[in-house]
């Protein structure tokens, strides 16, 4: 009876340092799922703002305006509205 009882408390002390291991390499495996999940993660937002600044770029834009028929601004299209100071002067004249 002696020796069955140390056969027990030895197994349940393998048992648990086995089970102790089996868990560590079960958290091994999630973290390194997470950090391939957070390198995909990463790889897609760098190319999304790689694509945002693309389509920033003033040769992108200068594209787009001439494939929608677009024209650059001139000196003619600009209209200057004064208000405020100048209308005042112009009813003290008056």
């Amino acid at each position: 009876m002696k020796y069955f009882l140390i056969v027990i408390m030895m197994s349940f002390f393998i048992i648990t340092y086995v089970w102790q291991n089996i868990e560590i390499m079960k958290m091994k495996m999630e973290y390194r799922k997470l950090i391939d999940v957070e390198m995909d993660i990463s790889e897609e937002n760098d190319r999304i703002r790689f694509n945002l600044e693309s389509l920033r770029s003033f040769r992108n834009m200068k594209s787009f305006a001439e494939q929608n028929r677009l024209k650059q601004i001139g000196p003619d299209d600009v209209i200057n509205i004064n208000i405020g100071k100048g209308n005042k002067k112009e009813k003290n004249e008056d």
